[in-house]
């Protein structure tokens, strides 16, 4: 009887890919459904960007993965409220928490109605206070597109280096009206990213596109938690899909005999 080595994938990026909530929802339950002769290690960190990859490559090294899925640029790319001007600094402490990231939509919303309505209230103060930051002090992205660019191509390298299938994924789709500007940028990394990909053991995937085309369709609430940013369990179950879809078209099986 013959059968296929199991391999070893590890997932990398930011809160798309590791999950918001204490139950960090997310596209991996779906993708190890799907492949369930292989092991699927998420090794994601919320609000991470290429350089948390870089940064780790050892310990990346040492999961001994097969094959890598990054899904980088989303924070990367993102333009986001000035936090070097004036306004920030004088922003409450809740506000200004997580570096910024407090202030930007609300993705969940509790079913308990004095709780719903408390964080839509919330949700109503992050929205004021980012719209004057962006009248006042500007926008500001976490990477620029030269040193993105550098690092991506970097960890690429060094993943080759071992012969791991690298598979290099675009960003989401992103809504401009909560997150102006974003998506201008977004076509641009998910550009980079589609050149880098194409060298040795590096594959690209467009989840950008597909999102979109998904969104139109069955529209925001069907795809997206409200913040339109991080997808929910429709949309992860697509993820989830096109990832196993590219991984049956550049794995190369290895079969063991028992």
């Amino acid at each position: 009887m013959r059968r296929f080595k199991m391999s070893r994938i590890v997932l990398l990026g930011d809160s798309i890919t590791q999950g918001l909530g204490s139950q960090k929802v997310n596209f991996t339950s779906e993708l190890e459904a799907l492949r369930q002769d292989d092991e699927i290690i998420n090794m994601a960190l919320t609000g991470t960007t290429i350089k948390y990859a870089c940064d780790n490559v050892k310990d990346i090294l040492a999961a001994k993965p097969d094959m890598v899925i990054i899904l980088y640029g989303n924070v990367d790319a993102q333009i986001r409220p000035s936090r070097s001007g004036k306004i920030f600094r004088l922003l409450p402490s809740r506000f200004a928490h997580k570096d910024g990231s407090m202030l930007l939509p609300r993705p969940f919303y509790s079913k308990t109605f004095i709780k719903r309505f408390a964080q839509h209230i919330e949700n109503f103060m992050r929205s004021f206070f980012r719209n004057l930051i962006y009248a006042v002090d500007g926008k500001e992205q976490w990477v620029d597109v030269d040193k993105f660019n550098n690092l991506y191509m970097w960890f690429c390298d060094e993943l080759a280096k071992h012969n791991i299938d690298i598979i290099c994924c675009s960003t989401v789709y992103i809504d401009d009206d909560k997150f102006p500007g974003s998506n201008k940028e977004y076509i641009i990394f998910n550009s980079v990213i589609e050149r880098i990909s194409q060298g040795n053991n590096k594959h690209f995937l467009d989840i950008y596109n597909p999102l979109k085309k998904l969104v139109s369709k069955y529209g925001w609430g069907n795809v997206y938690n409200y913040d339109h940013f991080h997808p929910k369990g429709y949309g992860y179950k697509y993820i989830a899909k096109w990832i196993n879809e590219k991984i049956e078209e550049v794995k190369v099986p290895e079969c063991i005999k028992d």
